[in-house]
């Protein structure tokens, strides 16, 4: 993975196994509904709260939404990819 996210600390890419030990995609793809979930309701609340206008807390709920759809397939499989 050359100029990747996780680099040695001898200047020198890591190899294929230690980015596997210390990536976290693939639970990041399982919490992905979690987390959009938990941001949907915090938004709810900062617009209840008065700390979101009407339009933004709906610009905010149609992105996680969208979001949530271009995660997910039905199946979990993700169909997007987050650039490193």
């Amino acid at each position: 993975m050359k100029g990747g996210i996780y680099r040695s600390r001898l200047g020198e890419d890591s190899d294929r196994e230690s980015q596997q030990f210390i990536g976290s995609l693939d639970v990041d793809a399982e919490l992905l509904q979690y987390e959009i979930d938990s941001s949907l309701a915090h938004t709810v609340m900062l617009k209840e709260q008065g700390w979101l206008n009407q339009n933004d807390a709906l610009n905010l709920i149609a992105a996680l939404k969208e979001t949530a759809k271009a995660g997910s397939n039905g199946n979990g499989a993700g169909l997007f990819c987050l650039q490193t």
